[in-house]
C-alpha cells in the first residue's frame, strides 16, 4: 500500500503508523479503492444503461434471466452505493411504491464506458445531464429498452441478435441523419434480417409521423446504404402509441408509396400494447402495401 506525502510516496502497512491522522486517511483511501471493485456483471449493467439510458429492476431482471430478483437487486445496490448509477425511486405516494426503480448512469461511469466500449469522454457528455431527465424522455428510453426485450424473448436458438441503439450509432455517418432509435440485425446461418426501429409516443403530432415517412423514402433513394455495406436496405418498423396512429401511418405511406416510381422501402407497424401483450408466437406487425 502506498500513501503520498509531499512530494515523496512510502510504503507502509496500517500497524506502523502512528499518527491518528495518517491512520484515517490510510484507511479512507484502503476502503474507497477496495470497495469500487466491481464484477463483471456490474459492469454489464453499466454498459447497459450506457446503451438505453434508463432501465428499471424488473428489465435488468429480464436481461440477466435470473428468477431470483435479489442477486440483481444486490448488483444494483452495490453499485447505487458506490456513486456509478443512479435512481429515481420514491416513496412519497402510493403510486410511487408501487413501481419498480429506474436506474441511470453517474459520471464516475465514464471510466467504464470508455474502457469497455472503447468510447472517448466526449462521447459520454451526455452522462452529466442524466440525472436531469425530464419523465416524458425517461418513460421514452424504458419502451425503447421493452422492445429490446420482445427482440430478445422472440429470438430463436440458432439466430444471433444484435441491437444498437442512438447511443451506438452516433459514431457512424451512413446511417440516416435523424437517427433511428435502434439498428436491428438478427442472423442465422441462413440469412440476416436488417431493421431501422423507430418509436412514437403518445406525443407525436402527426407532421412528425409524416415527415419520418419522408426521410426514409428519400433516405432509400440516396443509396448511403447500399453503398456503405453492400447489403439491402433495411426494412423499417414504426412502433406507435395506438391504433390511431397506425391508421394515420398506413394511409399517409400507402398515397406516399404509390407515386414513388421505385419500391425498395419495406415499412411495418405496430403498437407498443401489441409489443408488451401480444401472443407469443404470434405476428405484431402490419406491413404497409
Amino acid at each position: 500500500m502506498y500513501l503520498r506525502t509531499g512530494t515523496k510516496i512510502e510504503s507502509f502497512e496500517a500497524k506502523n503508523i502512528k499518527s491518528p491522522a495518517l491512520l484515517y486517511l490510510y484507511i479512507l483511501y484502503r476502503g474507497r479503492n477496495m470497495n469500487d471493485n466491481i464484477s463483471k456483471s456490474q459492469k454489464k449493467i453499466i454498459i447497459y444503461l450506457g446503451s438505453f439510458r434508463f432501465l428499471n429492476t424488473i428489465q435488468f431482471q429480464k436481461l440477466f434471466n435470473h428468477k431470483d430478483s435479489r442477486r440483481v437487486r444486490a448488483w444494483l445496490k452495490d453499485l447505487k452505493e458506490k456513486r456509478y448509477i443512479g435512481t429515481n425511486f420514491s416513496r412519497r405516494t402510493y403510486q410511487d411504491s408501487n413501481r419498480p426503480a429506474i436506474y441511470y448512469l453517474l459520471t464516475k461511469s465514464i471510466k467504464i464506458l470508455e474502457k469497455e466500449k472503447n468510447l472517448k469522454n466526449k462521447e459520454l457528455r451526455w452522462i452529466y445531464k442524466e440525472k436531469n431527465r425530464k419523465e416524458k424522455f425517461i418513460n421514452f428510453c424504458v419502451s425503447v429498452a421493452d422492445i429490446y426485450l420482445f427482440f430478445l424473448s422472440r429470438k430463436k436458438k440458432d439466430d444471433n441478435l444484435n441491437f444498437f441503439t442512438k447511443t451506438d450509432l452516433s459514431k457512424y455517418d451512413y446511417f440516416p441523419e435523424s437517427l433511428p432509435e435502434a439498428y436491428i440485425a438478427i442472423k442465422n446461418k441462413r440469412i440476416t434480417k436488417r431493421f431501422f426501429l423507430n418509436v412514437f409516443d403518445p406525443y407525436t403530432p402527426p407532421f412528425v409521423l409524416r415527415n419520418k415517412i419522408a426521410q426514409y423514402i428519400n433516405y432509400s433513394q440516396e443509396n448511403k446504404w447500399e453503398d456503405n455495406t453492400s447489403t439491402k436496405l433495411p426494412s423499417v418498423l414504426f412502433v406507435c402509441s395506438n391504433s390511431n396512429m397506425v391508421k394515420h401511418i398506413d394511409h399517409y405511406a400507402r398515397a406516399k408509396f404509390a407515386k414513388e416510381y421505385e419500391d425498395k422501402l419495406s415499412l411495418y407497424l405496430t403498437t407498443q400494447n401489441s409489443i408488451k401483450f401480444g401472443a407469443e408466437n404470434g405476428n405484431v406487425w402490419q406491413k404497409v402495401k
